[in-house]
């Protein structure tokens, strides 16, 4: 299991290089821009506050692009890169801001315990060896917190959006998994990575120019590719191989029925067995009416998207979700 996982990280995005590179080209080089001005004046906030922003945004995008080329068998991705930012774009980065918010209550409240356990055991003596070793033990305690919860970030890349919930359920039987395949490995892999090339860029920057500094945000994105790997082929083998017979897993209601309406043919009755998503059917007609022209997004909201083609004026496509029923609507064009 262990060996499969480890082979599958690095095959997939070998398998797929090509792709990733064009998908991750003009992203890597915005980094690495980006990076060599705040380099020259980090100083200026008015300079380092903007760039961050962009930066992650950036650093988001990647990480969806590649969770979709690694996970997807066909890919919507365009050929260089995603530069729209969509109701994906704002989940990812809702998740990963929450993932941080519960990381940081974590931290607080196991810095508390250790300062009133140092307390306490302050007259015993070695003191700083109980707080270095517990202070790691918490770093290990958040690090299986984190990886216990990570599954929401390829699943929404995909459109599938875990909840944290879910994902706590989902890695209950694979936790030692989890932590090796998406920290160890990928922890001993940077590292080993970042001391062969941290030191040839830093020999370059010796005999040629301070100024390659910027290569280490090209070393950054290759080692994140693979960092992200490991997290897309630990989803794929945990979703796989989800019970969904067990009762702690099987969160879906069978009695739920979400309606799909198509211009003015009848109501498509769907129940929640079904893989409908907003996300999956935008992502259809993109698919579907991309080739007619239709490239034009008037509309793009986590509830409606509304897309024209720019020779007519009077031609859309629509999807709408209000109360669990999607409408799809389309005017002086095919029919979806």
């Amino acid at each position: 299991m262990y060996k499969e996982i480890l082979k599958n990280i690095f095959a997939s995005v070998f398998d797929k290089k090509e792709q990733l590179f064009k998908a991750l080209l003009i992203p890597t080089l915005l980094l690495m821009v980006f990076d060599y001005f705040l380099v020259l004046d980090f100083t200026n906030l008015y300079i380092t506050i903007p760039f961050f922003i962009l930066m992650m945004l950036i650093n988001i995008t990647i990480s969806i692009t590649t969770h979709r080329i690694l996970l997807l068998k066909k890919s919507d991705i365009p050929t260089w890169g995603l530069f729209k930012l969509g109701s994906r774009e704002y989940k990812f980065t809702l998740s990963s801001g929450g993932l941080g918010l519960i990381l940081l209550a974590t931290l607080i409240i196991g810095a508390i315990v250790l300062g009133v356990m140092g307390t306490i055991l302050k007259s015993a003596g070695n003191l700083n060896i109980f707080i270095y070793t517990a202070a790691f033990f918490l770093f290990i305690y958040m690090m299986y917190v984190a990886t216990r919860l990570s599954m929401v970030f390829p699943s929404i890349a995909v459109d599938k959006a875990l909840t944290f919930k879910q994902s706590w359920k989902y890695t209950q039987k694979y936790k030692l998994l989890c932590f090796i395949t998406i920290v160890v490995f990928p922890l001993l892999f940077a590292i080993l990575i970042s001391l062969v090339y941290g030191l040839v860029i830093k020999f370059l920057m010796t005999v040629i120019s301070s100024e390659l500094a910027v290569l280490y945000s090209l070393l950054n994105v290759f080692i994140n590719v693979f960092i992200i790997s490991a997290l897309s082929v630990t989803y794929e083998y945990v979703i796989a191989n989800v019970d969904q017979t067990d009762e702690l897993l099987n969160d879906v209601d069978p009695n739920k029925i979400y309606k799909l309406s198509i211009n003015d043919y009848d109501i498509i009755q769907l129940d929640s067995f079904h893989d409908i998503t907003f996300e999956s059917l935008k992502n259809e007609l993109i698919s579907q009416y991309e080739k007619l022209g239709y490239i034009n997004a008037v509309m793009d909201k986590t509830d409606s998207w509304v897309v024209k083609q720019d020779e007519v004026n009077d031609s859309y496509v629509a999807l709408r979700v209000t109360n669990e029923e999607y409408q799809i609507q389309t005017f002086n064009t095919d029919e979806p």
